[in-house]
This record gives C-alpha cells, sequence and structure tokens, in this order.
C-alpha cells in the first residue's frame, strides 16, 4: 500500500486528522520507511 487517502467528515476531531497527518504526510524516507502518496 503506497497510496492514502483521508476522508473528513463533520464533526472532524483535530487530533484524529493530525495524527494521520504525522504519520502518512511526513517523508521519513532517509530512515529507510516506504513513502506514501497522502492525499
Amino acid at each position: 500500500m503506497r497510496d492514502v487517502a483521508v476522508l473528513a467528515l463533520e464533526p472532524i476531531a483535530p487530533f484524529e486528522l493530525g495524527v494521520l497527518c504525522e504519520v502518512f504526510g511526513i517523508d521519513r524516507s532517509s530512515q529507510g520507511l516506504p513513502v506514501y502518496d497522502f492525499a
């Protein structure tokens, strides 16, 4: 799995959305981890 999408519906919990952005949105390829296409 390389493509990740987030479906944000009301009411959105900002913390949970931030966790997804932190996990899948940051490029960690320099640490040998896979690169995700986060949308």
